[in-house]
């Protein structure tokens, strides 16, 4: 991301084949947390393969467009999944 996040409360749902509920707490650096304080401020909800295929580079969020939901604030979410890639 080119801006920084400074405060955010995030939830990712995934619908399968692996179904879970990740939650992301921002305050200046992401926080994979068990819970979070307050309503998310956005909501992604994609099934598990894409998400995977996003985190990977293998594609992005744009090519699937249909498969993927956001909640709450929609430009946050965009962001957040535009941004999923990571290498290891």
């Amino acid at each position: 991301m080119t801006e920084t996040l400074d405060r955010a409360e995030l939830t990712i749902e995934l619908t399968g084949p692996v179904v879970r509920a990740d939650h992301v707490q921002v305050d200046g650096r992401a926080e994979l947390v068990a819970a979070l304080d307050r309503p998310a401020d956005a909501v992604i909800r994609t099934d598990s393969g894409l998400f995977a295929r996003l985190c990977g580079g293998r594609t992005t969020a744009r090519e699937h467009a249909e498969r993927i939901e956001f909640s709450g604030d929609p430009e946050l979410a965009q962001r957040l999944v535009d941004n999923l890639a990571f290498t290891i």
